[in-house]
């Protein structure tokens, strides 16, 4: 019975989450990322939070119950090069969360870098092209041996930008011209603009690790592209090992790239926490490593690098959670039980940059599949002790046991139980923010919860209404057949 009521749990549970997945996806508003403050529209298809005006915060504390339980007593583990955590560590700490710094990369100069400032003294070029904060200041070291050239430049995204806004005083001499609609290489590639006049000379300062996909992408529009790998990023050779030791307990890690993934599995070995990563890059490599839960934004950033963080943290609180109440009998059941842990597909068909840990992934389909299974065969079970011949005390037990518990009154008990467990996850996933316009989600959400919950319980009293008629017809029958033994006894 337990497993049968688990079957209808969660049939339209999923039935639920897709629909709500779909509503998300097309609006590209995620409850699990609003936040008090004003929201703005950020190109078509994305919201984020600018200033605290215009916005009334219900209380004063994160918006997820289930991200406060993150918090409480957990550690993110920050590993880019010493010095360069400080952005990310202070945008966690505002959210409450405690970080633990543990330097997994260090930067040398590459190979190319001597050839920079003298490329740049005597070649023009039509764009240079940027696509981290470190290439930025790599370049701008080589751009000022080479007298401050004046050079129009593309950056990757916001990130890699604020590394040149700091030259306020050389803005005539550096003019950032282009940023994609999207923080990645490809989309770079595709969308740098080709201008009337230029020679169609590209300069691309890059990690000597970095793919070639934006190089590429450029040859194949008929760009001409000079790459010089002017610095590399490496793994430590050492770490502190009490730091070690606290980091492998820690819930969640972030990684900004694919070498520090690498050091980490290199220098700390087996883990069972979940990656945040900074981008597409970093998350691949991370499921290349090996780690399971692996969680990015669609595009790189602090901002989307932190409420990836956030979401990580939110799905350890998760675990804890089912663990306490014993439900957590494999990694990935919570795909089942929260809405609003969204995996992104494009439309031709392909997962797009977004955390893995969630209810599309294979591991989840194999747990529908085993939880269908088990339902079966404890079906299977129940049939058989009750039509086989040769059972008749055990199934008279098994019958005198569900007659007591499926009582039409009784069954309110195991009903009452489900809709408590509800409304405790509930409690958990509910943001408390209103008067921004992220409540519709919220409200569309809230009532996908309702039809789910309506859906369970007609099934779930329908499920009730059933074993009680067979249990009914069956002891009839008993009493038939003894009716029946008794008068044949006494012909």
């Amino acid at each position: 019975m337990a497993c049968a009521s688990l079957h209808c749990a969660m049939a339209p549970l999923s039935v639920a989450s897709s629909s709500y997945v779909v509503r998300t996806q097309s609006a590209r508003i995620f409850v699990s990322r609003i936040q008090p403050g004003v929201w703005e529209k950020a190109g078509a298809k994305r919201l984020r939070a600018s200033s605290q005006e215009n916005a009334t915060v219900v209380k004063n504390r994160s918006i997820y119950t289930s991200a406060s339980s993150a918090r409480e007593n957990a550690t993110v583990v920050v590993t880019r090069e010493q010095g360069k955590n400080g952005k990310l560590m202070n945008a966690l700490s505002a959210r409450g969360i405690n970080c633990l710094e543990l330097p997994l990369i260090e930067h040398k100069e590459g190979a190319d870098y001597p050839k920079l400032a003298q490329t740049l003294r005597e070649t023009e070029f039509e764009w240079i092209v940027i696509t981290s904060p470190e290439a930025a200041t790599v370049f701008l070291s080589g751009w000022r041996a080479a007298a401050c050239p004046k050079v129009r430049i593309s950056v990757v995204g916001s990130g890699t930008g604020e590394v040149f806004e700091e030259m306020k005083d050389n803005l005539d001499k550096l003019e950032v011209a282009f940023t994609p609609s999207k923080a990645t290489a490809k989309v770079l590639a595709v969308e740098l603009p080709k201008l009337e006049g230029g020679n169609g000379a590209i300069l691309y300062p890059s990690s000597a690790k970095a793919g070639s996909d934006l190089e590429t992408g450029l040859i194949a529009r008929g760009f001409k592209v000079l790459r010089l790998n002017t610095y590399s990023t490496e793994s430590v050779k050492s770490l502190d090992q009490d730091k070690v030791a606290a980091a492998l307990a820690a819930p969640v890690a972030t990684f900004a790239s694919p070498t520090a993934v690498r050091a980490w599995v290199e220098l700390l070995g087996p883990w069972n926490g979940a990656a945040a990563c900074i981008g597409t890059t970093s998350a691949k490599a991370a499921k290349t490593a090996g780690l399971s839960k692996v969680f990015c934004p669609d595009s790189p950033g602090i901002d989307g690098w932190v409420e990836s963080v956030m979401e990580a943290l939110e799905s350890h609180a998760l675990d804890r959670s089912l663990t306490r109440l014993g439900l957590r009998v494999y990694p990935d059941l919570n795909s089942f039980l929260k809405i609003g842990r969204v995996e992104k597909w494009s439309r031709s068909g392909e997962r797009s940059e977004h955390q893995d840990s969630v209810s599309g992934s294979l591991a989840a389909m194999a747990l529908e599949w085993l939880a269908l299974a088990l339902v079966a065969g404890a079906e299977a079970i129940l049939l058989t002790l009750l039509t086989l011949p040769g059972l008749e005390g055990l199934r008279k037990g098994l019958i005198q046991v569900a007659q007591g518990l499926l009582q039409p009154m009784l069954a309110a008990v195991p009903l009452a139980l489900f809709l408590g467990v509800d409304i405790f996850w509930k409690i958990q996933n509910m943001p408390e923010v209103h008067g921004h316009p992220g409540e519709m989600e919220k409200q569309a959400k809230s009532l996908l919860k309702s039809q789910r919950n309506g859906l369970l319980v007609i099934t779930t009293l329908f499920l009730y209404w059933l074993l009680f008629r067979v249990t009914r017809m069956q002891i009839r029958l008993e009493h038939l057949q003894q009716q029946a033994a008794k008068t044949k006894r006494v012909d």
